[in-house]
C-alpha cells in the first residue's frame, strides 16, 4: 500500500499555491491597470484645470481691456464735453461783450438823437412847419427804433446770461 499520492500540480505548483500565485498575480496586474487608470484620469484632470485657468486668465484679461477701454472712452467723452462747454462759455462771453459794446454804441446814438429831437422841436429859420413835423417824426422813429434794438439785445443779453449759468 505504498502507493504514492500523486498530487495535482499545474506548472510543477501545487494547485493551492498556483491559484494563491495566481490571485496574486491578478491583484497585482489589477492593481497596476487601477494606477495607470487613475493616473490617466488625474493627468487628464490637470489638463483640463490648467486649460480652464488659462481660459479664464484669457477672459479675465479680456474683461479688463473692455473695463479699460470703457473708462477710456468715458474720460475721453468727459473731455470732449467739458471742451465743448468751455468753447460755449468762451463764445457767450465774446457775445456778452459784444451786446455790451452795441448798447453801449446805440445809447450814445439814443442820447444824440433826443438831443436832436430837442434842437427840432425848436424855432429855426426858414424851414416849415411841414419840414419841422418831417424831421421830428424822421428822429422820434430813430429813437424808437434805437431803443427797440436795446431791448432786443438786453433780451438775447438775458438769455445768454441763463445759458452761461446752465453750462456750470
Amino acid at each position: 500500500n505504498n502507493k504514492k499520492v500523486k498530487r495535482k500540480t499545474i506548472l510543477g505548483l501545487e494547485k493551492n499555491y498556483f491559484y494563491l500565485a495566481f490571485v496574486f498575480v491578478l491583484l497585482v496586474i489589477g492593481t497596476l491597470v487601477f494606477n495607470n487608470y487613475q493616473e490617466n484620469r488625474s493627468q487628464d484632470f490637470e489638463q483640463k484645470n490648467r486649460q480652464t485657468e488659462f481660459h479664464n486668465l484669457q477672459m479675465e484679461q479680456q474683461q479688463n481691456e473692455v473695463d479699460e477701454k470703457k473708462m477710456q472712452t468715458i474720460i475721453q467723452e468727459k473731455i470732449e464735453k467739458e471742451k465743448i462747454a468751455s468753447e460755449r462759455k468762451e463764445a457767450i462771453n465774446n457775445r456778452l461783450l459784444e451786446i455790451k459794446k452795441i448798447i453801449d454804441a446805440t445809447n450814445t446814438i439814443l442820447e444824440n438823437n433826443k438831443i436832436k429831437l430837442a434842437d427840432a422841436e425848436g424855432f429855426k429859420l426858414l424851414r416849415s412847419i411841414n419840414e419841422k413835423n418831417e424831421q421830428i417824426s424822421r428822429i422820434q422813429n430813430e429813437i424808437k427804433l434805437n431803443q427797440n434794438e436795446i431791448k432786443k439785445l438786453k433780451n438775447e443779453a438775458d438769455t445768454l446770461y441763463l445759458e452761461l449759468e446752465n453750462i456750470d
